[in-house]
């Protein structure tokens, strides 16, 4: 419903009878685990000199801290250059 209707986030009594935002919740945690393997992945990879040439390596490596960007919102960006899908 909060899908369709992003408004009835307001209404307290839909908070009160749904569990959208724990489930929401659990949801950002395992899509967050899930890109962050990835990410560690090429961190990891970075520090041992054997990641390969790609943008998704130059943007692990780059300052995104400066550009106001911290460290959930570069994985999320960096996520379809680090998976395995972004290798083919």
């Amino acid at each position: 419903m909060i899908d369709v209707l992003p408004e009835m986030e307001y209404v307290p009594f839909y908070n009160l009878i749904s569990n959208w935002k724990k489930i929401g919740d659990e949801i950002h945690r395992q899509d967050l685990a899930s890109f962050k393997f990835f990410w560690d992945r090429m961190r990891k990879e970075i520090e041992e000199g054997t990641a390969p040439h790609s943008w998704g390596k130059g943007f692990v490596q780059s300052d995104y801290g400066k550009h106001g960007i911290d460290e959930i919102q570069a994985i999320y960006t960096a996520y379809p250059l680090l998976s395995p899908q972004a290798d083919k």
